[in-house]
Formats: C-alpha cells, sequence, structure tokens
C-alpha cells in the first residue's frame, strides 16, 4: 500500500507540472474546480480519485468511506482509457468512442477532463532549455 501512496503522490505531482507548462490547460482546470472524479481501471482492479481544488489536481486511492459521491466515475480497462486520452476530439454522439468505457454522472466533467489530458501542449524546448540552455535545446529539438 504504500508503494502505491507513493507512485500517486509521484503522479500527482507529474500532472500538474504538466498542466503548469501550458496555459490553455491551466483555464480548462478551473472547469474542474471543485470536481469529483472517480476513475476504476478495471483490469487492474485499481480505483483512483482526484479532486481539482485551486488549480490543482489531488489524487488520492478509492475506497469505500470517501467522503463525497463523485461528479463523474469512469470505469474502463487500460488500454481504453490510454484510447480515449490520446484523441483530440471526442464526438460525444458517436458510440464508437466510448465503447468499452463507462461513464457514470456529468459526462461534461468527463469530456473535460479528457480534452485537458488530450490537448496538453507543452513546449518541451523551451522546459529543456531551462536545464541545457537555449542553444542546446534548440539543437534537440
Amino acid at each position: 500500500m504504500q508503494l502505491k501512496k507513493y507512485s500517486l503522490a509521484g503522479l500527482e505531482t507529474l500532472i500538474n507540472k504538466l498542466v503548469s507548462f501550458d496555459q490553455e490547460s491551466q483555464r480548462k482546470l478551473k472547469s474542474l474546480d471543485n470536481k469529483n472524479i472517480a476513475i476504476e481501471i478495471i483490469n487492474l482492479n485499481f480505483k483512483l480519485s482526484t479532486t481539482c481544488k485551486n488549480d490543482y489536481f489531488h489524487l488520492y486511492i478509492a475506497n469505500k468511506d470517501s467522503e463525497s459521491l463523485p461528479h463523474v466515475k469512469i470505469s474502463a480497462t487500460s488500454d481504453k482509457f490510454l484510447k480515449l486520452l490520446l484523441k483530440k476530439v471526442i464526438d460525444s454522439d458517436n458510440p464508437d468512442n466510448f465503447q468499452g468505457i463507462q461513464i457514470n454522472g456529468d459526462i461534461e466533467v468527463a469530456k473535460n477532463v479528457q480534452e485537458l489530458i488530450a490537448n496538453l501542449d507543452i513546449d518541451w524546448e523551451e522546459q529543456m532549455s531551462l536545464i541545457t540552455g537555449d542553444i542546446i535545446a534548440h539543437q534537440i529539438g
């Protein structure tokens, strides 16, 4: 359980760092403020909850004693989640986009999360230049 806790802390830090690199994602995150999102990865028997507060994702392992009901619960296998997250645009009228994915609750919250992740636009060259300097970062980029 400790390993999951520390892995989750690392994932939380990574997600928030990535979002901080992209101004559009920061604006999108505001639409998720005070929203509780439950994620269940069926084939890994893993349940995760996230709450967005003050422009920050807080991740925690879901349990039966959760304080509040989620605004949306998304359940799928890991491969279905990956496909959903990598799509740039989701046509919510096309049932093929959600095949194998169960969404219970506010579909707009689920769509906002997916759009935030799929549309991250990070200037990796700029981030690398902070570590290596402009010349090396430009040559790598």
